[in-house]
């Protein structure tokens, strides 16, 4: 009877514990999403990101003054809005030194969603990120980047993938690998990123340009044609082993 009420109350204890901090933690990623939609970052894509993502975008932010956000959208076949079968947006935060106004970098985010059920052929594909001001560097190990995939398009996004490195890293630019889930209609993603000065300068009028840029891979026709010649070499090999073996059966 003893043994059975005091794991009733270590039962108790733990409820009471863990309730508190998960309401929290729920509590800070809500706080932190209402605080990036009062800096002006864009509502879709706040609501849609997952809590580490906008975890992320909060803590390159959260000790500096947001001078500006900016956010310019792609459609891909370029050209196309209501027939768009790709939709790529990107966000960028200037952010200035709260004592000084010194400019102090820029946070980038970049997320992209397949439109329609969108596209048939899943593969990995490619989404580079440039700037103009060659005073601007990729800051090390500020790079985050998560792969979603979703039954519905209303439906919530589920994190498949998570990534903390780059595939590529350059003076003027950063590549990253998405992998296009293919067991769900609808698939998309974000990636988090933070460009630095070489060193502090004022924040002028003029703003770094930045341009992404999606590259949807497909298989090519030599390489589909390779691998069906190899499976009929495989099968031709197979059908004259099977011709052998009868012949010394006879």
């Amino acid at each position: 009877m003893k043994n059975c009420l005091k794991k009733i109350l270590a039962i108790m204890m733990s409820i009471i514990i863990i309730v508190p901090f998960a309401f929290q933690c729920y509590a800070a990623d809500d706080n932190n999403r209402e605080l990036l939609l009062s800096k002006d970052f864009p509502e879709d894509v706040v609501n849609s990101i997952s809590d580490s993502a906008v975890e992320k975008i909060f803590s390159s932010i959260e000790n500096y003054e947001i001078a500006d956000v900016s956010a310019e959208t792609k459609y891909y076949p370029e050209n196309t809005v209501e027939n768009a079968d790709l939709a790529v947006k990107t966000i960028s935060a200037q952010l200035k030194d709260k004592q000084s106004g010194i400019y102090m970098g820029e946070t980038v985010c970049v997320y992209w969603e397949w439109l329609d059920n969108k596209p048939k052929i899943r593969e990995k594909d490619y989404i580079s990120l440039k700037w103009s001001d060659d005073r601007l560097n990729y800051e090390s190990d500020s790079f985050y980047a998560e792969d979603y995939s979703k039954k519905n398009m209303q439906d919530k996004w589920i994190v498949r993938n998570t990534y903390n490195t780059l595939a590529e890293a350059k003076q003027d630019s950063v590549g990253h690998w998405t992998d296009l889930y293919e067991k769900e209609n609808c698939v998309g993603g974000v990636m988090i990123l933070h460009l630095i000065p070489d060193s502090p300068f004022v924040l002028s009028a003029s703003k770094a340009f930045l341009n992404c840029e999606y590259t949807h891979y497909i298989k090519t026709l030599p390489t589909t044609v390779f691998y069906v010649l190899i499976v009929a070499f495989l099968f031709v090999c197979i059908f004259f082993i099977i011709r052998k073996k009868k012949r010394q059966t006879i």
